[in-house]
């Protein structure tokens, strides 16, 4: 699998070398960084609310387990879920929740 954050000549970026790219990306627009654990976290949320599939952010974020993809994602489960949540008398109601 190619990296998705890779050097030049193809390699996988330390992190060290991300952290500095990121530094300056968000430096240049004018957002505070906060470090590469929670732009870790902010893609991983941001995957799973745009309807992305929890098996593959486990593959795509290369954890071993979903009880790591939980532990980043959390935060924002009940809000996920709440989305997705149909009411029975939404139904009842010809309503669709979703």
């Amino acid at each position: 699998m190619r990296p998705h954050f890779a050097t030049r000549s193809g390699g996988r970026m330390a992190v060290n070398g991300l952290r500095h790219v990121l530094e300056g990306r968000f430096k240049a627009v004018g957002l505070p960084f906060h470090g590469v654990h929670g732009f870790r976290r902010g893609w991983a949320i941001a995957m799973l609310d745009n309807g992305e599939n929890v098996l593959n952010l486990k593959e795509l974020a290369g954890w071993s387990t979903l009880e790591m993809c939980y532990r980043y994602t959390r935060a924002t489960a009940q809000d996920r879920a709440l989305v997705q949540y149909e009411s029975p008398m939404d139904r009842l109601n010809g309503r669709r929740g979703k």
